[in-house]
């Protein structure tokens, strides 16, 4: 999948930027009876942070890996969390 939008407010450690993004991912479901029972997803946060302005565009190899890592929750970055959350505002998808 690829979802675009604007980041229009503030993630922990992140200021609303008001850039565009557009990044890509993929999501496994496990559907049981019609119903979505389990999913698992992944999705460029790389990707993301660079588009935000958090990170150089230019970022590459080990320090490019620990930097996603960290947005994506696998690190210490308080801003990981809401990144994910599916009811945060501050990643408005267009």
């Amino acid at each position: 999948w690829t979802a675009t939008g604007t980041h229009n407010g503030d993630l922990p450690g992140i200021p609303r930027t008001g850039r565009r993004f557009s990044v890509t991912g993929m999501t496994i479901a496990r559907i049981r009876n019609g119903k979505f029972v389990e999913s698992w997803g992944n999705w460029d946060t790389l990707r993301l942070m660079q588009q935000l302005g958090v990170v150089p565009a230019e970022a590459k190899g080990r320090a490019a890996e620990k930097l996603a890592s960290c947005a994506a929750g696998q690190g210490s970055r308080p801003a990981a969390s809401s990144l994910h959350s599916r009811s945060n505002p501050s990643l408005i998808a267009t």
